[in-house]
């Protein structure tokens, strides 16, 4: 069984990185002199540390992830069903516009696949295509609008459309996106903890006649500063 990763540190994660970055800006401001002791402390050194932080930070975990992916699917369903009901609006306006159940002009707009459509978002975006495509021709254009079914309505249509697009770019976009575990991303926190555990190693010798220039790489906050805050 593979031996579970904790925490190196014991404060808060957003606590821990932004002390990271702390000592990451006051190492630049120093780095000669860290250079200069330790080698090996040097401006690729400090770029390593500041591209860990960040990396960390930029990091989605698989459960931010399926949350994500959960609001996606609600609003894409939300949105489908608003589409189909304004689908279904046009569909009793076309009935007054055309009464008689024999005129083709009354199914002119894509009836027959409307229920095939209702959850299938490429279908409904083709359903609502073809709705306002044919709103854009003679005598459809005229007698809708004269029916009650207006110009916004029809525009409606093709702003459904577009919101359906839209929502399945932002869909493929989260799916295609890779979340890591909460594991994965405790091991690459231990990792900028590591570097800056080093570093206040180092700031020790460095900043030895200095207190308080070695307190800026302290990794926990003196007990003194937290009992006046």
């Amino acid at each position: 069984m593979k031996k579970k990763i904790v925490r190196k540190y014991s404060m808060e994660d957003s606590e821990m990185l932004s002390r990271a970055y702390t000592k990451y800006a006051a190492l630049n401001e120093s780095l000669a002199l860290f250079t200069a002791k330790f080698p090996l402390i040097n401006a690729a050194f400090a770029s390593n540390l500041l591209a860990k932080i960040d990396a960390t930070r930029a990091l989605v975990l698989d459960n931010e992830h399926l949350d994500e992916q959960r609001v996606l699917t609600q609003t894409l369903t939300q949105s489908m069903a608003a589409a189909y009901i304004h689908l279904t609006t046009l569909g009793a306006y076309a009935k007054l516009a055309y009464p008689k159940r024999t005129d083709k002009n009354q199914r002119a707009f894509g009836q027959d696949a409307w229920i095939k459509a209702r959850f299938n978002k490429d279908k409904l975006i083709a359903a609502l295509d073809l709705a306002h495509e044919k709103l854009s021709e003679e005598p459809y254009k005229t007698d809708l609008p004269a029916s009650g079914f207006g110009t916004a309505q029809i525009a409606q249509l093709a702003t459904h459309a577009e919101a359906l697009r839209n929502h399945g770019a932002v869909q493929k976009s989260a799916t295609q996106s890779r979340p890591v575990s909460t594991q994965q991303r405790i091991a690459l926190q231990n990792e900028v903890w590591d570097i800056i555990s080093n570093l206040r190693t180092a700031a020790q010798v460095v900043f030895r006649t200095d207190p308080a220039r070695s307190g800026i790489f302290q990794l926990y906050p003196s007990k003194k500063k937290k009992e006046e805050g």
